[in-house]
């Protein structure tokens, strides 16, 4: 018992510390260094560029809603993972992969908004200005020769809109409705308009469309609607996106994740590695309007009194009712 002690505490001594969001964590790892580079040189940013060069052309089929889909998927999955790295190298560069295996998500988009919004968080890395600005100037600052003040703009506003991305409500949970049971239908929704005949039917010939776009997702969210937690509404959404415009952003963000991979190895290793720092042009690709004609339907109007005596009488019986049955 006393040597598996005295083994403990050497490992604990023998880790590393970092900050997590707003927290320091100690993480039991006496070859934190060789973890640190070994997880480094793992991260693939290859991974995005050719998983959306595979299934762009499929997305544009007539049959390619399946491959639209996991476009949008791939695309959150992409945002998500590099505002991920670019937090973990701010407050964690000397380890890495203990930050990336220890944040919440409600961590990573507290600490993006404060980015966004040039609000004090707590780092290892301090940028010489504030906001995205100040971190996409940080990396303009070590090439040769520098990059413009044009590109530098253009990469900010990047970074903006990926930022506003992942904290919109509707598209986190189209990711989650996607990525948990499939359970966004795919498919764009279509704004129509048709005169009703003498029945208060719609006149389908004389239809009019007024917007929409081919691609899109819906899905059903279930919000808290009162202070106990167990009463939900149930409300439908649809999001309409670009599958052109969603490989661009991949592009962009899997370009940016190499670069934001080479800066913690270049402090892991004290070493130069390449950084490609994408032009005004690539940026403006990733700036279109990528979501369109957003839409949303509320399915509800309910008498909260009458719904906390049927949440109890359900619950009364499911307590009744067991699988397989308790003995009585």
């Amino acid at each position: 018992m006393g040597a598996d002690s005295e083994n403990l505490d050497r490992s604990v001594t023998l880790g590393v510390s970092a900050i997590v969001g707003d927290s320091v964590v100690h993480f039991a790892d006496p070859f934190h260094e060789e973890t640190n580079q070994h997880c480094l040189r793992r991260l693939d940013p290859e991974f995005y560029h050719v998983s959306a060069d595979a299934l762009a052309p499929l997305a544009t089929q007539d049959e390619g809603q399946a491959a639209a889909c996991n476009l949008r998927l791939l695309y959150h999955h992409a945002v998500e993972s590099l505002l991920a790295l670019v937090c973990a190298s701010l407050q964690a560069p000397h380890y890495v992969p203990g930050w990336l295996a220890t944040y919440k998500t409600v961590e990573l988009r507290g600490l993006v908004s404060r980015i966004s919004r040039s609000q004090p968080i707590s780092v290892a890395v301090r940028p010489n200005q504030p906001g995205w600005l100040g971190f996409v100037s940080m990396f303009a600052a070590r090439m040769e020769p520098s990059p413009t003040a044009e590109d530098i703009e253009q990469n900010t506003l990047v970074f903006h809109q990926l930022a506003r991305d992942i904290n919109d409500s509707n598209m986190n949970r189209e990711y989650a409705s996607l990525k948990h049971g499939l359970r966004s239908s795919a498919g764009g929704a279509m704004l129509k308009f048709a005169p009703n005949d003498a029945h208060g039917k719609p006149i389908r010939d004389r239809e009019v469309t007024l917007g929409g776009e081919p691609h899109g997702t819906s899905f059903f969210r279930y919000d808290v609607i009162s202070r106990n937690p167990a009463i939900r509404a149930c409300s439908h959404h649809s999001l309409n996106w670009d599958p052109a415009v969603l490989v661009d952003r991949i592009s962009w963000a899997a370009t940016w994740f190499a670069n934001v991979r080479a800066m913690a190895l270049s402090m892991c290793d004290q070493s130069s590695h390449s950084v490609i720092f994408p032009d005004a042009d690539a940026c403006n690709g990733a700036l279109r309007r990528g979501t369109t004609l957003p839409h949303s339907s509320h399915q509800y109007n309910v008498d909260i009194t009458e719904l906390k005596k049927l949440i109890a009488s359900q619950g009364r019986v499911a307590a009744k009712t067991t699988w397989p049955p308790t003995q009585s």
